[in-house]
């Protein structure tokens, strides 16, 4: 690497605690400046909010600095960012294996609106500065940087900032109110930083960048070029394209004319469709066993001394075969995943029935403290549905879970007599005992078993043992009803008057495009590619799989080791949010699904 370009990229991390000063105070001034389409009460909180934001700048600039010196040090790198988790681990841990469940696909789209705001505004600066920085590296002989792996990109910024708001300490209508203001302000900080960038990079001999236009479906030997150009390719996936240097070669001089106007190329596609078997797969085992499989396959094309266009079609329908042979490989790698998922999915379908027959228990039962009444139909309740699901009705937790909660009902029952109360009161330090081993079970904290305790002990005591001084009853002589004074108040003023529904601060569901989009991911066949916005860059994903219910799909993709399994809810919230989309054939090849068609221009 030169030492201009190696410069460069150390001065990206130099400048991390200075561009986190700069976007705290491009914070705090922006929500201290009056907005039109921020309501009066927004504005308040605007104002409290900078205030806070004020009070903690220092620790902030540096969480801020360490987010995003972490982010930039793994883009230079080349380390794929992480599934961050979104909530404590569950009884099972799904926690194990890359799950993008709905917390994360808002993460995601949070991402995606920040980085469009900040492309939309220095576009061109980060163009050029993109434009310097691949001169410097094709001199060098490296990989062209792209907005995926540059350490510089937006997407590294918006990564960094959403982990800090993550573990700010503020209310979440006080975050969603800092991030109005965030993607306005990073873009105009960006916008100025690459412009310096690329002055620095031009005042130390960085030539500039030349652009070309690019068409959008190259023919099949300039395609092939453009991939064996790429360094760091996959040997696999380098020794299949070589292969077919010669035939293709050949199909163009022979029938190139006529390829062009029916504009079907199956050679291109033939490229296309190895480029694609070799996306997803990074292990060096999963990739000589690929190259293996296609070597019977491109031997046939090589040994023609003249290929003909069918057996370019006889090949790609081989390559199609290999690929689904790969899918039903993959699952079988990721048999665990399934089961714990398939648990997963039967646990979710148990839990309401659970809760709605402990409601219905309960119903019988006097009034519980809200904590009780918690405690039964949540984390009690999703013990019992976690047991049944992984273990059946008959394991011993399931039934130590079940009938100690119908113990523990019963118990809360009023006794209809004395005899009735004595035996309730002899069997209680029985119960309670069941009970603590019950709360073990649950993984319940010592600190949070102790006011569960004492909530029970307290409705025992109220329950089972009689108070000598009964409460005081008031009588009708005590209450006394100011009914003049009740009837002289004047009317309600909003009564009569029609609610401004756009003064509210509520956000309506869009119930049109989530049922488009459930009703998009229901015709989703196994085995399609989709491109996926996912932890601030464009990934190609296959489906390889879907739970029965379908409320889990598992695709193959370059994140997470090869694979991530995604919710339901957080693959329609994608697709509603423009952050989803399943590729045709001819698409493929390209970044992101706004690249589809028509000509691009692209920076040499």
């Amino acid at each position: 690497m030169s030492t201009l370009l190696s410069r460069h990229l150390e001065a990206l991390e130099g400048c991390a605690a200075q561009l986190s000063e700069d976007q705290v105070q491009a914070w705090i001034r922006a929500l201290r400046t009056p907005h039109a389409n921020f309501t009066a009460a927004q504005s308040r909180q605007a104002h409290t909010l900078a205030g806070e934001l004020q009070a903690c700048w220092p620790g902030l600039c540096r969480q801020l600095a360490q987010a995003l010196t972490t982010q930039i040090r793994q883009a230079r790198v080349g380390q794929a960012p992480q599934f961050a988790p979104s909530r404590p681990a569950p009884l099972f841990a799904l926690s194990d294996f890359a799950l993008v469940d709905e917390a994360q696909a808002e993460r995601d789209i949070l991402i995606a609106r920040l980085v469009q705001q900040v492309e939309l505004q220095a576009e061109w600066e980060l163009r050029e500065l993109l434009g310097r920085v691949n001169c410097l590296a094709a001199l060098d002989g490296l990989r062209r940087f792209e907005l995926s792996n540059y350490p510089a990109s937006p997407a590294v910024f918006a990564r960094a900032l959403c982990q800090l708001a993550q573990g700010l300490p503020f209310a979440p209508n006080q975050i969603e109110l800092l991030m109005r203001v965030v993607g306005p302000t990073l873009g105009v900080t960006l916008k100025s930083q690459y412009a310096a960038w690329s002055r620095a990079l031009a005042e130390q001999g960085a030539p500039a960048a030349r652009y070309s236009l690019a068409a959008s479906s190259p023919p099949a030997h300039e395609r092939l070029a453009q991939l064996l150009s790429t360094p760091q390719l996959d040997p696999g996936l380098r020794s299949a394209l070589e292969s077919l240097r010669a035939p293709v070669r050949a199909l163009a001089q022979a029938q190139g004319q006529s390829l062009a106007l029916t504009g079907a190329d199956p050679a291109l596609a033939l490229v296309e469709a190895i480029a694609e078997l070799f996306d997803n797969h990074r292990p060096a085992h999963r990739s000589q066993s690929l190259a293996l499989g296609l070597r019977p396959a491109l031997s046939r094309l090589e040994t023609r001394l003249s290929p003909q266009a069918a057996d370019f079609v006889r090949a790609l329908q081989e390559v199609q075969e290999l690929a689904e042979q790969d899918v039903q490989q993959q699952l079988q790698e990721a048999a665990p995943t399934v089961r714990v998922l398939l648990q997963a999915e039967q646990e979710q379908c148990l839990l309401p029935c659970v809760q709605e027959q402990i409601s219905e228990q309960l119903r019988r039962a006097p009034a519980l403290s809200p904590l009780l009444l918690n405690l039964m139909t949540g984390a009690w309740a999703q013990a019992i549905a976690h047991s049944l699901a992984t273990e059946g009705e008959s394991a011993p937790a399931s039934q130590r879970l079940m009938g100690t909660l119908d113990a523990l009902i019963l118990s809360l029952h009023r006794p209809k007599g004395e005899a009735e109360r004595q035996r309730q009161v002899q069997e209680l330090p029985t119960l309670i005992a069941q009970v603590q081993d019950c709360l073990r079970l649950l993984a319940l904290p010592e600190a949070a078993q102790a006011p569960i305790l004492d909530a029970l002990m307290k409705t025992h005591r109220r329950l089972l043992f009689r108070s000598r001084t009964p409460p005081a009853v008031a009588t009708a002589t005590e209450i006394e009803w100011d009914d003049a004074s009740f009837q002289a108040q004047a009317a309600d003023h909003w009564q009569r008057s029609d609610t401004d529904l756009g003064q509210l601060p509520t956000v309506p569901l869009p119930l049109e495009e989530q049922g488009a989009a459930s009703a998009w991911l229901e015709q989703l066949p196994i085995g399609s590619r989709c491109k996926v916005f996912l932890l601030g860059q464009w990934v190609t994903a296959r489906l390889i799989w879907r739970s029965d219910n379908g409320k889990f799909f598992m695709f193959s993709s370059p994140l997470a080791s090869g694979s991530h399994t995604m919710t339901r809810r957080a693959l329609e919230k994608l697709r509603a949010a423009g952050l989803l989309t399943d590729l045709a054939p001819s698409l493929r090849s390209q970044t992101s699904p706004t690249h589809a068609a028509g000509p691009a221009l692209s920076v040499e």
